[in-house]
C-alpha cells in the first residue's frame, strides 16, 4: 500500500518480504442496500473463513449511488445494512472486519453528486487513510484503526 519500498523479483518468488506483512482485503463496491448486498458480506466473510492467520483485515469499500443532491432518502438504510453486517461479523469473528463507505461530491460533467472517481478514487483514498491520512468518509464502521498496521491492499470487485 505505501511506496516506500518496492519488492524485488526473489522477494516475490520467496515470500520471504511477506511473511510478517499485513494485507487489507477489500470489495470495493456500490452498496445497493440489503437485498444485493448481502451477497458481497457473505463473499467477505468466505474470504475470511479460508484465511485465518491474522494477517488480513478483511473491508467493504463502499460508494453510494448517483444522486441529484449529497444525500439520497434510501442512504441511511443502505448505510445501516453495511454497518450492521460488518459488526455481525466483528462480533461472531472477534474482529478483522472494517467498512468505508464515501460520501458524494458534485460532478459537474455529469451534473450529478457521486463518490470521486468511482474505483481507482475509492483506492487511493483507503490507500492515503492507511498511510495515516485523514479519509473521505461518511461513514467508517468496525476494526478501522488495524488497517493503519497494513503493508499491503489486496481489491477484489463486487462479483
Amino acid at each position: 500500500m505505501r511506496c516506500e519500498k518496492s519488492l524485488s523479483k526473489s522477494s516475490l518468488s520467496s515470500g520471504k518480504e511477506l511473511d510478517d506483512a499485513r494485507c487489507l482485503v477489500t470489495i470495493a463496491t456500490v452498496l445497493y442496500g440489503e437485498k444485493r448486498d448481502c451477497e458481497v458480506f457473505d463473499r467477505l466473510e468466505d474470504f475470511y473463513l479460508r484465511n485465518r492467520d491474522g494477517k488480513y483485515i478483511f473491508s467493504v469499500l463502499g460508494d453510494l449511488g448517483e444522486a441529484e443532491a449529497p444525500t439520497a432518502s434510501a442512504d441511511d438504510e443502505k448505510i445501516s445494512y453495511a454497518k450492521a453486517r460488518i459488526s455481525a461479523l466483528n462480533e461472531k469473528y472477534g474482529g478483522g472486519f472494517a467498512l468505508f463507505i464515501r460520501k458524494r461530491t458534485y460532478v459537474g460533467c455529469q451534473k450529478k453528486y457521486m463518490a470521486w472517481e468511482r474505483k481507482r478514487g475509492g483506492i487511493l483514498n483507503l490507500c492515503r487513510f492507511a498511510a495515516g491520512g485523514e479519509g473521505d468518509w461518511i461513514c467508517s464502521a468496525g476494526n478501522v484503526g488495524e488497517v493503519r498496521k497494513c503493508t499491503y491492499l489486496l481489491t477484489l470487485d463486487r462479483d
